[in-house]
């Protein structure tokens, strides 16, 4: 087995959620390696089998499939076990797993759109500065809308702050509008 059991833990929580995170199957994903923890654990013909070099990683698989549930990434979490030798380690990459999806619970989502995009260093930037506000971490997603002309349009939870060009522009109009209605009253 390469590298330390904690170290590895860690490389394969880390990517499942990645992984999950990218699909959408993060739930699916936390069951599925929670479940095939449970199963590593509970049989040890099944630790036995996944370990084995003479038996075939498609049937090792197979044998995972047919006791444990499963998702995509679950399976790759399993393949990377087999050819790591590394079954030991399930439990902790479901418990760090569990962990990673916790800590993420705990983020606050915000969409940024802007007329150009932002480059790597502005939305790092945004995002410690939303971080330290929020008080929380945060998952920033940046998107363009050639519409907006320039500034930030941005949606924190139901909470939508219009920072741009054209929203200023809106809101000059009807100011604008109000107090000529306003004025034609008198």
């Amino acid at each position: 087995m390469r590298g330390s059991g904690r170290s590895i833990q860690h490389r394969l929580a880390t990517s499942a959620w990645r992984h999950a995170s990218g699909d959408g199957t993060e739930e699916a994903t936390g069951r599925a390696l929670e479940s095939l923890a449970r199963a590593a654990k509970a049989s040890p013909r099944l630790r036995q089998i996944l370990l084995h070099p003479g038996v075939d990683s498609e049937r090792k698989v197979a044998l995972a499939k047919s006791v444990a549930e499963f998702v995509p990434v679950a399976e790759s979490v399993l393949r990377a076990v087999i050819r790591l030798r590394a079954v030991a380690v399930l439990g902790g990459v479901s418990r760090e797993y569990a962990s990673l999806a916790g800590a993420r619970a705990k983020e606050v989502r915000v969409s940024v759109w802007t007329a150009d995009g932002l480059d790597r260093a502005d939305a790092d930037t945004l995002k410690a500065q939303l971080e330290t506000a929020l008080g929380r971490p945060v998952r920033l997603e940046v998107s363009r809308r050639r519409d907006l002309i320039g500034g930030l349009l941005v949606k924190i939870g139901e909470k939508t702050v219009d920072g741009t060009v054209k929203g200023a522009l809106d809101r000059l109009e009807r100011k604008l509008l109000e107090e000529s209605s306003g004025r034609g009253k008198n």
